[in-house]
């Protein structure tokens, strides 16, 4: 019988070669807030005063929906990728519904009135 990785004690190996690199929930959690907030930055030198000057122009979507995107998927927001069903039988779609999550396939019909 397969182990449930809520039955394993400890980090899973990839979570402790991570953890030991220095990626930790908190350094990637400053990551995503960095990119959350990504903007195009100008900078120059001004020649006039020999300082260097910078200015934010515009923010960058693309970067900023993947950040959003990503927080989604390490919060379980998502369902997951694939579900595996395995039945024998026949069965009808109402009971396969029930079965999975107590949910029904729509309105029950009453012929009471």
């Amino acid at each position: 019988m397969p182990i449930d990785t809520n039955e394993i004690d400890g980090l899973d190996p990839i979570s402790e070669a991570l953890s030991a690199q220095g990626i930790t929930p908190e350094y990637l959690a400053k990551c995503l807030m960095s990119e959350l907030k990504a903007v195009n930055r100008m900078v120059w030198k001004d020649e006039t005063t020999g300082k260097t000057r910078t200015k934010q122009t515009t923010p960058i979507w693309n970067i900023r929906q993947a950040a959003r995107q990503d927080a989604h998927k390490l919060m379980g927001h998502y369902p997951a990728a694939s579900l595996n069903v395995k039945h024998s039988g026949v069965i009808g779609l109402k009971e396969a519904l029930d079965e999975m999550d107590g949910s029904t396939a729509g309105p029950s019909t009453c012929d009471e009135d």
